[in-house]
């Protein structure tokens, strides 16, 4: 009888313990996925701040060169 009470308090601490690394698995999981998720729109953000700023060096150059052709007639 107190055999059989004991196995079932292993089984059960057992059971326990698998659900709780399951569930850290779980988490650890959502983490990562969140992290990647994060990065991935980090990432995003950060080529659309490329694409501005290059955006603006073609306008800032595209002015330039018409400021120059400016300065070009002007000076004939």
């Amino acid at each position: 009888m107190l055999q059989a009470a004991l196995l079932t308090r292993i089984h059960h601490i057992s059971n326990c313990r698998s659900l709780s690394l399951r569930k850290e698995k779980k988490v650890k999981r959502e983490r990562e996925r969140e992290n990647v998720s994060m990065a991935t729109r980090q990432g995003e953000c950060a080529l659309v701040t490329w694409r501005v700023k290059r955006e603006r060096e073609r306008e800032n150059v595209s002015m330039a060169t018409r400021q120059g052709e400016c300065a070009l007639v002007t000076w004939r």
